[in-house]
């Protein structure tokens, strides 16, 4: 039995206490772990969720305004042929002025990487993609 810890001895009310206090902490412990992971596994859900959600709605955002752009174009660009400059440059002048925020805009190339529309950097026809 537990009579002597260290030489001296222990009266049966401490024995007592401690053997009823000691699964009350251990049961207190286990329970405040649990919590807090718990609630970091809550907090992880929790942010995953906000960020998959803006994400969505940036998306969304972005499609309405590519969506805004093709129908401000559309009375040019749909009844032109493919080598009529004078449509060419009207849709171009309308996509440059097109921005959104303090730094979206939309931008174009051709197809062997010439740039046509980029707002911030109009010096026209720069070669920026090396295709």
């Amino acid at each position: 039995m537990l009579t002597r810890i260290s030489g001296t001895s222990i009266p049966l009310r401490s024995k007592l206490l401690l053997l009823a206090m000691l699964p009350l902490l251990l049961m207190f412990g286990l329970i405040i772990g649990l919590v807090v992971i718990q609630s970091d596994n809550l907090s992880k859900n929790q942010a995953n969720l906000i960020r998959s959600e803006t994400l969505a709605s940036k998306k969304q955002e972005l499609l309405q305004y590519v969506e805004l752009a093709r129908a401000s174009i559309a009375p040019i660009y749909d009844p032109a042929n493919e080598n009529d400059e004078t449509a060419k440059l009207r849709v171009i002048d309308i996509l440059n002025n097109l921005t959104y925020g303090e730094d979206g805009y939309f931008f174009a190339y051709t197809y062997d990487g010439t740039s046509l529309v980029l707002p911030y950097q109009r010096n026209g026809g720069s070669k920026y993609l090396g295709c």
